[in-house]
């Protein structure tokens, strides 16, 4: 089987490459439809997991950046669809929903986003479900609080840990609660549902417990071995260089993941399996 990758580069797709010689890179711009449509006409690929994205969540606020977002992450995906004769997965997020009563099914609806990358994934959405309408085979995938992975791109544990090695206090928020999922379980699972056969029009993939981020903050201080007094809570609002508004009960269920097979591990097994990836 021949999947091809678009955003070979990125946190998800250099682990996607790394766990199987089924998935090939696909270096071409997702918003250039010619220059997408020529490369994917050379690979001829099986199947395609879209994981090119613009996820700077502050940076959309900026209106030439939103521009970008909307550019890549709903107008592309458009054009992929527009293209592909294979199954598409497409790589999505809480962020499309306002985060008020969370965690989310796959059976609840998109509405609302708090913020402008969040209505940009929301798009990207919408372009899916308008090509599922025509039948075409394409799975929204939703995923959030991705960390970890051999990219050894920053993200909030590694930033974390920066802190607490410097003996610095860390300020997490008590409001932003979600799924924090290690990425290489994320990869794992996504390769074993599109070999599996089934064929969900949206499907969560995600760590199976939900915590705030002080809570995880916390938990990267004790599994690491630090003073957990160095980490210090606040509110949404009070932390530094913010300018996106984030959602504070956000998450994901993933009980349909697991049903058929799809490994859905505990933050602790993502952690631990971080911990070893840097001993």
């Amino acid at each position: 089987m021949k999947i091809a990758v678009t955003g070979p580069r990125g946190r998800l797709g250099q682990e996607l490459l790394a766990l199987s010689d089924e998935f090939v890179e696909c270096e071409a711009d997702i918003t250039d439809f010619d220059g997408l449509e020529y490369e994917l006409n050379e690979i001829n690929p099986d199947a395609l997991v879209n994981c090119a994205a613009f996820t700077d969540v502050d940076g959309a606020e900026e209106k030439l950046k939103y521009r970008e977002a909307i550019s890549v992450n709903t107008r592309g995906i458009s054009n992929i669809l527009e293209i592909s004769w294979f199954p598409v997965v497409h790589i999505s997020t809480d962020y499309v929903f306002d985060c008020r009563d969370g965690p989310y099914s796959e059976a609840d609806v998109p509405k609302n986003p708090v913020n402008a990358y969040g209505y940009s994934k929301w798009g990207g959405e919408i372009m899916c479900s308008l090509h599922q309408e025509a039948r075409k085979p394409v799975t929204i995938v939703r995923t959030t609080g991705l960390f970890g992975g051999i990219s050894g791109k920053p993200d909030f544990v590694s930033a974390v840990l920066s802190h607490l090695e410097e003996g610095k206090v860390f300020v997490a928020t008590l409001e932003l609660r979600g799924n924090q999922t290690y990425t290489p379980f994320l990869a794992e699972g996504i390769l074993k549902y599109i070999k599996s056969g089934h064929r969900y029009d949206v499907l969560h993939i995600a760590s199976g417990d939900i915590i705030t981020r002080a809570d995880f903050a916390v938990r990267i201080a004790e599994r690491f071995g630090y003073d957990t007094d160095l980490i210090s809570t606040a509110f949404n609002y009070e932390i530094p260089n913010w300018k996106a508004n984030r959602p504070s009960y956000g998450g994901l269920c993933t009980d349909r993941a697991g049903d058929f097979g799809v490994p859905i591990y505990s933050t602790a097994e993502g952690l631990d399996a971080y911990f070893q990836a840097k001993s």
